[in-house]
């Protein structure tokens, strides 16, 4: 099959991302740049995007999937709290590469949602997410790195598995990513706050002990 792929930046925009918009509504996976690795995602209220993307990736069923969002309002319909603590580090930091777990609400679908009951979300700094989200994308996505489970995440086009590329609905060419580690990871369901990976980002101690 041969996946329709979308150049970034371009000339006509706004045209092609009304077009994402919809194929994403209509439960389509497709890769994407962010501002850390290139994404492998779909609707992350579909059960049926997880259950893909989970066969995609070859990745075991009980890892669940990062999640962004565009809004803090898109958060707040996803997980029960919003700590405090929290608060603070999306002032701080979002957009951008720090992922923050939350609880997560009842009724997201399995893949989204550790075992322990936790979600994974950020809101991306990348352009085309951004425009994604300007352009009334009221989704959450799920928000993969684009590789084979256990293979190396990828931070340019070209470096996409050929098969992956063809696999998908659709494509974002966006060149490469900038430089620079994976998204720090954050425990917000933890007292006091818990960093689980460090990344481009270092919280400062008064954020995070």
């Amino acid at each position: 099959m041969k996946t329709f792929t979308y150049p970034f930046p371009a000339g006509r925009e706004g045209v092609f991302i009304r077009q994402i918009i919809d194929a994403i509504q209509a439960e389509k996976v497709f890769l994407f740049p962010t501002e850390t690795v290139y994404g492998l995602g779909g609707s992350a209220l579909s059960q049926r995007v997880a259950n893909r993307i989970t066969r995609l990736k070859q990745r075991p069923g009980e890892k669940a999937f990062p999640i962004l969002v565009s809004s803090y309002r898109m958060l707040e319909s996803l997980t029960e709290n919003i700590p405090d603590a929290a608060k603070k580090l999306i002032n701080h930091y979002w957009p951008g590469p720090l992922t923050i777990l939350f609880n997560a609400r009842r009724g997201l679908p399995a893949g989204t949602i550790s075992r322990e009951g936790k979600i994974a979300v950020r809101i991306s700094s990348h352009p085309f997410l951004q425009q994604l989200g300007a352009a009334g994308l009221s989704l959450p996505l799920i928000a993969t790195s684009a590789n084979i489970s256990s293979r190396p995440a990828v931070k340019s086009w070209s470096e996409l598995d050929p098969k992956l590329k063809q696999e998908v609905d659709f494509a974002i060419d966006g060149g490469s990513c900038p430089p620079g580690k994976a998204s720090t990871i954050v425990d917000a369901t933890a007292s006091p706050l818990k960093i689980i990976r460090p990344g481009n980002i270092i919280p400062p101690k008064d954020l995070v002990p």
